[in-house]
């Protein structure tokens, strides 16, 4: 479960790597998010290096500092799935999405779980594997 001020990585190849959450998005005072919630992230570092920032109107789109919409794709605490089983990972992950809920990034470097795919199909379109 991630918390607020948790910073949390990101996962797709938009250039961001480490981001920082400040608000978990649902009920006004919730306080945890799970696989499949929304938060607001905003930027803490980033990779200059990839391919995506090199154009200059993705570095200023995803500077330092700035505030974008977010799915929570892998989280560190234990989660238990319909048919009792469990999964985990060793980080706490997120996706960038606009107010579409359509990914900011062409592709997903990591696993995504399916029960994030049911509930958001744009997503599954861009992972290269479900687990």
């Amino acid at each position: 479960m991630i918390r607020k001020n948790s910073v949390v990585s990101c996962v797709d190849n938009t250039g961001v790597k480490l981001v920082k959450v400040f608000q978990v998005v649902g009920c006004r005072h919730r306080r945890k998010a799970n696989l499949g919630d929304f938060v607001w992230v905003s930027i803490i570092a980033r990779n200059l290096k990839a391919k995506n920032m090199q154009n200059e109107k993705q570095t200023w789109r995803f500077r330092r500092g700035s505030v974008h919409k977010a799915v929570v794709v892998q989280t560190r605490a234990w989660y238990q799935r319909r048919n009792r089983t469990y999964i985990k990972w060793d980080r706490n992950s997120v996706i960038l999405v606009d107010k579409n809920k359509i990914p900011l990034g062409s592709k997903v470097v990591q696993g995504i779980p399916s029960e994030v795919i049911n509930i958001y199909p744009a997503l599954g379109q861009v992972c290269e594997w479900i687990v």
